[in-house]
């Protein structure tokens, strides 16, 4: 949708508002209830349940750290791995050829090992592969403007609203909840032409396919496999029956249903606080306001912060450089010093011949883009 002028009131008041623009946001189709209330309670149920399968499992002797801490480990990895390079930077951002050789080209991964990735993004439950590639594409078509499904500046108007007037705070506080969750309750109608390679992706059509069983398994598969360890390596102990079925049932909690919620929000916070929060390196192009948050902002506590965010996400925090350059399979691009995990594994699978990394702007590409008299916090 377009700008528009606001034209209602008397010809004095027209007057004042003559220079004043007010842009319309998208804001997508309404969704039943039934279907907010069941995203609500997955998205939140598991935060306010967390706590307390925390004590009890730790206070009632359930948790056993050599079987629970891998177990949670490897099931968020696959599931956040599987968002950041399954569905984000292979999927959506990657030139898929269905019958060229696949390390050929464009930055790739081996099939066994993009098919990994892909299970573990559908895994992380945040629609189907298709369904997360064609919106994020379609948040880059227009980053922070009218057709951005998760812009955070939806109620700020730039021309009318700055910061220290009234209502800003709250406009901005009101648009972060949008990006962060309130744009998951609207429904948004697929666009053709941020399908391209979807199709044609056999891979990706499998997990579609069977994506009501990937569901059932990160539910129930860290159920499974923990009941399977302990009973095989704690079953002859002293643990008795009951013990031994709360342990399991303890596993599967942190490993599936709590764990998905953090993946979710981890992703979510993408949205919400990398257009908001952090340093912009780069030179804005548009409306685009993403941020990168890096380690050395927001004073000690801000450092942890931006140094445990950096790692939850994989790198997902150097969101500048990402919009910068929307191919790059790396992400930290303005900084020295970073974390990007998701790109360490990138080089570790090229070092192994499972992945063709291309894409990657020269030091040069990337001084021109940056901001002239932009340099790293200290």
């Amino acid at each position: 949708m377009q700008p528009h002028l606001d034209v209602t009131g008397t010809s004095r008041e027209r007057r004042n508002i003559v220079t004043a623009t007010t842009v319309t946001y998208d804001s997508g189709g309404n969704d039943p209830a039934i279907k907010k209330l069941v995203l609500v309670l997955m998205a939140f149920g598991p935060l306010a349940l967390a706590p307390w399968v925390v004590y009890w499992g730790i206070s009632a002797g359930l948790l056993v750290w050599w079987i629970d801490i891998p177990l949670i480990v490897f099931f968020n990895e696959w599931r956040g791995l599987g968002v950041t390079l399954g569905f984000h930077r292979t999927l959506t951002h990657a030139t898929y050829q269905a019958k060229a050789a696949w390390n050929e080209g464009g930055f790739a991964l081996h099939p066994w090992v993009r098919m990994f990735f892909l299970i573990g993004g559908h895994l992380a439950i945040q629609t189907d592969g298709e369904g997360w590639g064609w919106l994020h594409r379609r948040h880059h078509s227009d980053s922070d403007g009218p057709h951005d499904p998760h812009t955070p500046w939806r109620y700020v108007d730039e021309d009318q609203l700055k910061p220290g007037m009234p209502g800003y705070k709250w406009a901005l506080l009101k648009g972060i909840a949008w990006a962060h969750f309130g744009w998951m309750l609207r429904s948004w109608a697929p666009e053709e032409r941020f399908y391209k390679g979807f199709a044609e992706d056999k891979q990706l059509q499998w997990c579609r396919r069977h994506y009501g069983k990937l569901i059932l398994f990160s539910y129930l598969g860290p159920l499974c496999i923990a009941a399977v360890l302990k009973v095989l390596l704690l079953g002859g102990s002293e643990w008795n029956t009951e013990r031994l079925v709360a342990s399991v049932l303890f596993s599967g909690l942190c490993a599936g249903v709590l764990n998905i919620a953090f993946v979710h929000h981890i992703t979510w916070c993408v949205n919400s606080l990398c257009h908001t929060f952090g340093v912009r390196p780069f030179q804005k192009v548009g409306s685009d306001r993403s941020t990168d948050l890096p380690l050395w902002e927001y004073g000690p506590l801000g450092k942890a912060a931006a140094l445990w965010f950096a790692f939850t996400s994989n790198g997902e925090a150097y969101h500048a450089g990402h919009h910068a350059f929307a191919g790059s399979p790396k992400h930290a691009l303005a900084w020295k010093w970073h974390l990007d995990i998701t790109w360490y594994l990138i080089r570790l699978l090229a070092y192994l011949n499972l992945a063709h990394v291309s894409g990657v702007p020269s030091n040069e590409q990337i001084r021109r883009r940056l901001v002239p008299s932009w340099k790293p916090p200290e």
